[in-house]
């Protein structure tokens, strides 16, 4: 931090989610506003920013963020006690880009107090499609996530070239729900035929892993994000003894809970947005920037995992697998 205003400083007093860097008074002629959709330690999140912020600290660009933390706390009134303090910091601090990550700040920010304004918007971390939120508009655009599920499933099969049934055991949240409608149809275009199983707390995720392993041909598993009591240490044994069924994951995260996965570089998407950042604040038009879709991942493997359930990778696909426990 290299300039701290009295904003910032009653902004950090107002609730501990607001953090400036290099801020500067409302004069200033290039300055960012960065909403992040969730919270600080949510690594999803937290590579993308980093991945800005170093880019705009090293041009010298002022700028400060702010967290909705809508993933752990998504009670409305709490969003939108926290949306209601970022449209004051716009107010005051009088952005010359705004910078969003995730579908929950496209959700309670961008459309309706953004998509009709005249402050250029970049988004990064909205899931599959940005049609939904009828974006691009010609003063927003960004870049999609597009996790690597096909490329996961494509693999499995050349191993386990007769699964059919899937099941998909993930936390009970608006992105999964979202995840849903976006994905069964994919999933039978690959070839499978989807079962989604949506929990909230830890227990009934242990009862749903069991019954999955009954069940399916192979397990995804998205995430825990939302998970409420879940425990990292039990959940490594309670997998390594009930494991019966190929499972998968695309974040790695839950490589610890899962044999194989394909998962994307979150930086990626950071480093996209302050580039363009960067060449909007230099004058290009967000309409002449089309959205762009992430496009780099990396392979982990479980070998405990992988053993139990007698999946044995090839050398050619354990050459690019990075090693997890």
């Amino acid at each position: 931090m290299k300039k701290i205003t009295a904003f910032c400083v009653v902004a950090v007093c107002m609730n501990g989610l607001l953090y400036s860097q290099n801020a500067a008074p409302s004069g200033a002629v290039k300055k960012v506003f960065y909403l992040n959709s969730y919270h600080p330690g949510n690594g999803l999140s937290d590579e993308p920013m980093k991945a800005v912020g170093d880019k705009l600290n090293e041009e010298k660009i002022d700028w400060v963020y702010h967290f909705l933390d809508a993933k752990r706390n998504p009670d409305s009134k709490e969003v939108q006690q926290r949306l209601k303090e970022s449209l004051d910091i716009v107010n005051y601090y009088k952005p010359s880009l705004i910078i969003v990550s995730d579908d929950e700040a496209v959700k309670f920010a961008v459309l309706p107090h953004f998509k009709q304004g005249s402050i250029p918007v970049l988004f990064c971390g909205v899931d599959w499609s940005c049609q939904p939120y009828g974006l691009p508009t010609p003063h927003i655009t960004g870049i999609l996530e597009i996790v690597p599920v096909e490329d996961t499933i494509i693999t499995l099969r050349a191993y386990y070239p007769k699964m059919k049934n899937i099941t998909i055991l993930s936390d009970d949240s608006s992105l999964e729900q979202g995840n849903q409608a976006y994905l069964a149809p994919l999933y039978r275009g690959w070839g499978l035929e989807p079962e989604w199983i949506t929990v909230s707390d830890y227990n009934h995720w242990k009862q749903a892993y069991l019954l999955a392993n009954q069940k399916a041909d192979v397990i995804y598993l998205p995430t825990n994000g939302t998970i409420r009591d879940w425990n990292a240490t039990d959940a490594r044994n309670f997998v390594k003894k009930n494991l019966r069924k190929p499972s998968f994951t695309c974040n790695d995260f839950m490589m610890p809970y899962a044999m194989f996965g394909y998962v994307n570089v979150p930086r990626e998407q950071g480093e996209w947005i302050a580039q363009t950042a960067l060449d909007i604040l230099n004058g290009k038009s967000p309409k002449d920037i089309p959205v762009a879709k992430n496009a780099q991942k990396r392979a982990y493997w479980n070998p405990t995992l992988s053993k139990k359930a007698g999946f044995k990778p090839k050398a050619d696909l354990l050459e690019i697998c990075r090693k997890s426990e």
